[in-house]
């Protein structure tokens, strides 16, 4: 299972450099982060399928929990703290 957290790392790792060049805004990282985040999480679910018998709607239940995810609390969790 260890060759399908590499290009998954290195992606998420990218749009973190992406969201960094681009500047904090909310709707941009709730969009971002849903869509990148939400086809990691079906990628890792269906990559497990693979290794234990899980059916179809488990992957599709994945992929909307991990886009979920990405669209109301990664940008939350990646807002700047501003400090005096």
């Amino acid at each position: 299972m260890s060759i399908y957290w590499l290009p998954t790392l290195l992606l998420l790792y990218f749009l973190f450099r992406l969201l960094r060049l681009i500047g904090y805004n909310k709707l941009i990282y709730a969009v971002l982060g849903g869509i990148i985040i939400g086809i990691a999480a079906g990628y890792w679910t269906l990559a497990i399928g693979w290794y234990i018998a899980l059916d179809e709607s488990t992957v599709w239940a994945g992929s909307v929990l991990g886009l979920l995810y990405g669209a109301i609390l990664f940008p939350k969790f990646l807002k700047p703290t501003v400090t005096l």
